[in-house]
């Protein structure tokens, strides 16, 4: 509550990481805009708004969170190879993709995924 979206990218990405950051351009915009059953009391999960960013290290070294298993420094080209799940998968692709300008992507996960519309903005 009352924390700007460059501060808690910084400290999401420091507190899952350990490592920081300085936050760039926005290269993706995409909306999950399925409705489905929640959980812990959630009785459905409202559409998500989703903005990725291109940011750069500036000190750290990856290290495992509570949130994820382990982190490491891949090379941009083996990445797909690594992400299992097609919403994140496509984000990434649409960093591979960045020309300067942005992707609008519109897409559901569930019953299962599918990218309804994906365009520059």
């Amino acid at each position: 509550m009352g924390e700007n979206v460059v501060d808690a990218v910084k400290r999401e990405i420091m507190e899952e990481t350990g490592i920081d950051i300085d936050v760039g351009e926005v290269f993706c915009i995409s909306s999950n805009t399925g409705k489905h059953p929640g959980y812990n009391g959630v009785k459905e999960v409202p559409t998500k708004i989703l903005l990725d960013f291109i940011c750069t290290a500036k000190s750290g070294t990856p290290r495992p969170s509570e949130e994820n298993s382990e982190s490491a420094y891949i090379p941009k080209e083996k990445v797909l190879e690594l992400i299992e799940t097609p919403a994140i998968r496509e984000r990434y692709k649409a960093y591979l993709e960045y020309e300067g300008r942005p992707i609008y992507m519109d897409y559901v996960t569930k019953p299962s995924y599918r990218l309804k519309l994906k365009r520059l903005i």
